[in-house]
């Protein structure tokens, strides 16, 4: 049923590194309306879309595209999600809008659809695509290092808790990152909080980061029942020159492989990304051919969310940011491509968030097998593990 659009917003908020994002209202003429914000990361990947430049704070965007656009917008009626987003990918009259932009209206579109049809979020994203619904495993941070600040090459040294329940993992989540908070604590190496609430330490060496992960699952009687994950962000690492500088040290990509399967061979590793930069291919295929089916080998900055990068021989997962394509089927559509190439799922987070909690409602709507929202501190991150305890709740209990 075609509906039309009543009304446009585009406005300017807060996001969670005290910066501004992007959010929208969009209204049909019945009287629905839905709402969607863009959160931002701190250094973007060279593949993903362009951002819009911030404006000052309660400022509704009247740029010349944005009003171009809300003169389009008003009173026109669409036949699907589909047909809205296709504004704005590639070729679509408005492709050169910033991906935040996109992504705000193309949520708040989604959502407004969600609210005609009396269902949530995550049942209007469901209806969207073919993929089965489940909940994902939480990859919770525990220690942040590269360009989110401390002193560890490594962008994130993350645990997942891998139980039957959700509320099992929450729960195990909270037990070590407060075990091993009180650990730096007493030891006075914790330095403060990542944007995305991992610890900054004044320790520097992976291996000792890793062994303390390590230890505090075995002294807990974890180790069993969570497994480590990191994300190298290697195209943060790079030279220039074909070398990645890891602390002190230069690698080639030859070099770096070596470290890389080190790490593989003396830790329980389910989850690595970013091992390598986007145009290393030939490292990440020998890496992805070498690891244990148990480790997925991830491709963030590598795919960019993008249906059009997808290969299933460079990596064994993908990870999906939806303001890195801009729209929700495009999201949709980078999230069929990799489970038709076999890949494994996993729904992630931004470092400047907002409130918005759709990418719980994603990770749940596609079936992605993990999430990453950050450490379970600071209300940002707190209000995605809440709605995913809400969707958890009901995927076991389903609303009469």
């Amino acid at each position: 049923m075609m509906r039309r659009v009543d009304s446009t917003t585009v406005r300017t908020i807060l996001n969670s590194q005290g910066g501004c994002s992007l959010e929208a209202n969009l209204g049909f003429n019945d009287g629905s309306v839905g709402f969607g914000a863009a959160a931002r990361a701190i250094v973007p990947g060279r593949r993903e879309r362009t951002l819009t430049d911030s404006a000052p704070l309660g400022v509704v965007h009247e740029n010349s595209d944005l009003a171009e656009l809300s003169d389009y917008l008003r009173h026109r009626s669409f036949e699907s999600q589909r047909e809205f987003d296709e504004l704005f990918v590639e070729g679509g009259p408005f492709e050169k809008l910033g991906a935040d932009i996109s992504l705000a209206l193309s949520l708040a579109y989604c959502r407004a659809e969600a609210r005609v049809r009396k269902r949530s979020l995550k049942n209007q994203l469901v209806d969207l695509t073919e993929l089965v619904p489940s909940m994902p495993h939480p990859i919770v941070n525990v220690f942040s290092g590269g360009v989110h600040g401390g002193h560890i090459p490594y962008q994130q040294l993350m645990i997942i808790p891998q139980h039957e329940h959700f509320r099992d993992d929450v729960e195990t989540a909270l037990r070590v990152y407060g075990d091993i908070e009180s650990l730096m604590q007493s030891r006075g190496q914790l330095e403060g909080y990542s944007a995305s609430s991992g610890m900054l330490t004044t320790l520097s060496d992976l291996r000792e980061l890793f062994d303390i992960l390590a230890s505090t699952l075995e002294r807990l009687d974890l180790a069993g029942a969570v497994a480590l994950g990191t994300d190298v962000a290697a195209e943060h690492l790079e030279q220039g020159d074909g070398t990645y500088r890891v602390g002190r040290e230069a690698f080639t990509a030859d070099e770096f492989q070596t470290f890389h399967r080190a790490l593989l061979a003396d830790y329980n590793f389910c989850f690595y990304e970013d091992p390598f930069g986007p145009d290393d291919t030939t490292a990440w295929r020998a890496l992805t051919a070498y690891a244990s089916p148990a480790t997925v080998i991830v491709g963030d900055d590598l795919f960019a969310t993008n249906a059009k990068n997808i290969d299933p021989g460079l990596a064994t997962g993908i990870l999906l940011k939806m303001n890195q394509v801009g729209t929700v089927t495009g999201t949709l559509d980078a999230a069929v491509a990799a489970r038709d190439a076999g890949m494994r799922l996993c729904v992630s987070h931004r470092s400047k968030e907002t409130e918005d909690t759709a990418m719980c409602d994603l990770a749940c709507a596609v079936g992605a097998d993990l999430i990453k929202v950050g450490g379970p501190r600071r209300g940002d991150r707190i209000a995605k593990y809440n709605q995913l305890l809400r969707l958890a709740e009901e995927a076991q209990c389903p609303p009469v």
